[in-house]
């Protein structure tokens, strides 16, 4: 992609973000009007950014507090908390234990990071 292709991209995807949402579709029917498979991308684009921004708005809190309420320690592969099925440990240490999981709402794999119960063991002075 040339530099002048990609400013005309860049320009055209934060313009159709700075418009509510009900008239993004008219924005794009202008701005790419000879060209169907750019205006899919755009459109690929938005619904990405607005998945990751809810993603980042609501992070893994609930999952883990429904883990600590439990008292549910060594996750074994297939138990599902919140929307995250674990896929198996990672690791463990004095820091807490970190499991592969499968986010059921992105469609893709994360890491959950578990802390112990009593906060780890510090370091002694």
């Amino acid at each position: 992609m040339t530099p002048e292709r990609w400013r005309q991209v860049n320009d055209v995807f934060h313009c159709t973000l700075e418009r509510e949402p009900a008239e993004r579709a008219a924005f794009l029917d202008m701005a790419c009007a000879d060209d169907p498979a750019l205006r899919k991308e755009f459109e690929s684009l938005i619904s990405s950014h607005e998945q990751s921004g809810s993603f980042i708005d609501s992070p893994a809190l609930r999952p883990a507090a429904e883990l600590i309420a439990q008292d549910q320690t060594d996750l074994t592969a297939g138990t599902i908390t919140g929307h995250y099925r674990i896929i198996s440990l990672i690791g463990s240490g004095g820091m807490g234990e970190v499991y592969l999981a499968q986010d059921a709402k992105l469609g893709r794999k994360v890491a959950l990071k578990l802390l112990p119960a009593e906060g780890g063991r510090g370091c002694a002075g």
